[in-house]
């Protein structure tokens, strides 16, 4: 290899330089050979023609996963499920309490129901034994009339004395009937009160019955209601951390590609470096929602990350000194400032202004995506045009 050619011992054989090649290969080197120092040309030409071979292969491997990861990283939609069960969250708690309320309501019900007809029950119970008392009252009142009636007339009395004794026993008779009926009449009227409470409480009893039927039927549901809403919360949420698991594998799997296993063009690092961003940028939500804890370390050191290292080393005027050049760095530092805030904000559980600087970061995400678009196009009028072809998935 280019560089590492130096460091061979003179005289070596065309074998040993090209063991010490491989042995480079294996060592994730993946610089060509230079077939001067070959006495046969062709070795050299064979074993850079394979290497290409390996590399177009990879790089295709590596913008496949990159291109993917990009809708991947996109965990707006994760966002808004969460969104939309946490903003049923209240209604959902006030439907539980209304719920409670029903319930206690129902059981109270239910023993009032109870002691409504205990009572009605009770003054049934009280009241006709009474009834029958004076009914039974009236038949011996009677009975002693003509008793009296029968003595009288076996005693020897003169005419005008019986008609007396008669004409007050009458009197008497009619007195005690009148107060006697006039007593029943009064039970009557309450007997027939009791009938009406009786079938008014029956009738009331039989509505509250189907009412309460249909409460627990609407408690039964509100229940279930609930109860499905905790287990979609967790389902959603559990959703959500797979999601994330997965899309934290595939981003190692692409890193590794990048970092040992390809040789991008210059415009293929640019999208890798988009999607480093759009990865990094919603990392920032899921550590507001505590999917995954970040390091402060991860986030305040741009001039560290692949595209800030990239920046540091260029060296061409051409790309180094224009705007575009300059406007995807700027883009870049404002990234990095809104994710430090955003973390800041989440440490001390600022939760809305976490929100707030994690908006920020994807719009600046937005904005870094555009220059290093403007700054591809850049690029290509300098005549670096080399860029690896996304294989699409043929399903």
């Amino acid at each position: 290899m280019r560089e590492k050619e130096k460091y061979m011992p003179e005289g070596s054989s065309d074998m040993e330089r090209l063991i010490y090649a491989m042995n480079q290969l294996k060592n994730r080197n993946f610089e060509e050979i230079d077939d001067s120092v070959f006495e046969n040309a062709e070795v050299a030409e064979v074993f850079n023609g394979m290497l290409d071979s390996i590399m177009e292969y990879n790089n295709h491997f590596l913008m496949r996963i990159n291109d993917a990861m990009t809708r991947i990283a996109d965990n707006s939609r994760v966002k808004d499920m969460l969104t939309q069960i946490n903003s049923q969250k209240e209604p959902i708690e006030n439907m539980r309490e209304a719920n409670e309320y029903f319930c206690l309501r129902l059981k109270q019900n239910e023993t009032q129901l109870i002691e409504a007809l205990a009572m009605s029950k009770q003054v049934d119970n009280t009241l006709m034994p009474c009834l029958r008392k004076m009914t039974e009252g009236e038949l011996v009142l009677e009975d002693s009339i003509r008793d009296i009636e029968e003595a009288l007339n076996k005693k020897t009395v003169s005419k005008q004395e019986l008609l007396h004794a008669c004409e007050d026993a009458r009197k008497q008779e009619k007195r005690a009937l009148a107060i006697s009926q006039g007593i029943t009449k009064r039970v009557q009227d309450i007997e027939e009160q009791v009938k009406i409470i009786r079938r008014n409480v029956g009738e009331i009893c039989a509505g509250d019955n189907e009412r309460m039927d249909v409460f627990k039927e609407f408690t039964i549901g509100l229940q279930s209601l609930t109860d499905n809403y905790g287990k979609l919360s967790k389902y959603c949420f559990g959703v959500g951390s797979q999601l994330y698991r997965i899309s934290r594998d595939i981003d190692n799997a692409r890193n590794d590609m990048f970092r040992h296993n390809s040789r991008p063009s210059m415009l293929d690092r640019l999208s890798v470096f988009y999607v480093d961003h759009l990865t990094l940028t919603w990392r920032l939500y899921l550590n507001v929602i505590e999917y995954e804890t970040l390091r402060i370390t991860q986030l305040n050191n741009p001039d560290r990350c692949k595209f800030g290292l990239w920046c540091a080393g260029m060296t061409d005027s051409q790309i180094r000194d224009t705007e575009v050049f300059q406007e995807a760095f700027d883009a870049h530092e404002e990234l990095h400032k809104h994710a430090v805030a955003c973390f800041l904000a989440k440490e001390a559980s600022d939760i809305q202004e976490a929100m707030n600087e994690f908006d920020n970061a994807l719009r600046s995400c937005t904005r870094f995506q555009k220059a290093l678009q403007e700054l591809s196009q850049h690029l290509r009028t300098l005549g670096i045009t080399e860029q690896t072809e996304v294989w699409k998935f043929q399903g």
